[in-house]
């Protein structure tokens, strides 16, 4: 019996927490112990007190940084995050060493949580890091551009690396340790890739451990079956905070089509504004496995679990980006030629178009069959398998790291 922390730190909503759950369960079926420490105690209390997992709030930064501009790089997100100052740093790591200490884990399983492995590595504790290829950037110097639609000067990647590596090794020299090895010190090649390698959002990434997505919630409640009613289906996942949501829901209203709206936390003012007969809105999180395979496209925000459910389904996506995250996924899906991006202009007419070509256009549909047909024996179970064989491996057999 072991005990594993699962670490979770930037990472917001759903998503993370979905895919770290069943490796939890998987991992308390081996007869390990298994808590999490993470940023949002409301998910905290929907998700795990149920489980019955033990959890506490995540170290967070004292004052987050203002960029003056959207983040880069990782780099970037990280001066973002609180590694642009040492002091705030040092407190940061420190923090995490102390939760260490007091939760004495054989291994810190960390899901977007840099500050995690970097204290994990302080305190020489064996560590993982598990994500989407967006979490787990490639072993490259200096790391890529999260904005590849912009002309973004090397030089600015560079310096941002330069500064968060001077950063680590300085706070590390303030919690008594010595520590050279930068930023991509934190990550490793034994690091769990949950995605396919299509999706990459670092496309040519070499060496990555691709174990598959690990996607849905299981635990959430199903939603009624569509009506028998002949004509098109579209499913929709979505967030209230989106920009253009107004304009995206009158445009699937107008459509001659049976629409599902997921959109957890919506204003209930919307909801009587928009759902009508034939457009049904739900505001909880709900399992929509049983329903995807009913739809004849599927429209979200980009997240990466839903994406590889809607592509493992074979249907074909409208996707609404939020987040840079989600937008490189879009590309992703945009480069299987399986759907259609929105950039930032989203007018009605826009809306319109974009549902209008990609149901009468059938190669998007096809796009997503041919995926679907090349991951056939994918299974999340296989997944979760390959996590919870990943981590007894690294605490039976822990890398060994000099003080650099």
């Amino acid at each position: 019996m072991s005990r594993i922390l699962i670490a979770l730190e930037l990472g917001r909503n759903y998503g993370h927490l979905a895919a770290c759950l069943p490796i939890a369960k998987a991992l308390c079926r081996r007869g390990h112990v298994v808590a999490f420490a993470l940023r949002d105690l409301r998910l905290a209390a929907e998700w795990l007190v149920p489980a019955g997992f033990p959890f506490i709030q995540s170290p967070v930064p004292g004052k987050a940084a203002r960029l003056s501009r959207p983040p880069a790089n990782y780099a970037e997100i990280l001066l973002g995050e609180g590694y642009g100052d040492v002091e705030g740093l040092a407190g940061l790591a420190g923090a995490w060493c102390n939760a260490f200490r007091l939760a004495k884990p054989d291994l810190v399983l960390a899901d977007f949580a840099p500050t995690a492995l970097f204290a994990a590595r302080l305190s020489n504790i064996p560590h993982l890091a598990t994500g989407s290829s967006f979490t787990i950037p490639p072993p490259c110097s200096p790391l890529p551009s999260i904005r590849p639609w912009e002309e973004i000067p090397e030089s600015r990647l560079e310096r941002a690396g330069r500064i968060v590596d001077l950063h680590l090794e300085r706070a590390a020299a303030k919690l008594g340790a010595g520590y050279q090895a930068g930023l991509g010190g934190l990550f490793g090649t034994r690091d769990l890739l949950t995605s396919f390698p299509e999706l990459d959002c670092h496309a040519g990434r070499r060496g990555g451990n691709y174990i598959g997505p690990i996607y849905g919630l299981p635990d959430a409640p199903c939603v009624a079956a569509w009506p028998v009613r002949a004509g098109q289906r579209i499913l929709a996942y979505l967030r209230p905070e989106i920009p253009g949501l107004p304009e995206l829901l009158a445009a699937l209203a107008a459509r001659d089509a049976e629409v599902l709206c997921v959109i957890p936390g919506v204003k209930p003012e919307l909801s009587r504004q928009i759902a009508g007969s034939r457009l049904r809105i739900v505001a909880q999180p709900a399992n929509l496995q049983k329903l995807l395979v009913q739809v004849d496209l599927v429209v979200c925000y980009g997240g990466h679990g839903f994406l590889c459910e809607a592509l493992q389904a074979a249907r074909p996506l409208l996707i609404v980006p939020h987040f840079v995250e989600q937008a490189l996924n879009a590309r992703a899906i945009e480069r299987l030629g399986a759907g259609i991006a929105i950039g930032t202009m989203r007018s009605r007419e826009i809306f319109d178009g974009a549902l209008a070509q990609l149901l009468d256009n059938p190669g998007f549909a096809e796009q997503s069959r041919i995926f679907a047909e090349q991951h056939a024996q994918f299974s999340p179970a296989r997944s979760i398998e390959l996590a919870v064989d990943a981590v007894e491996a690294a605490i039976a057999a822990p890398v060994c790291y000099d003080r650099a």
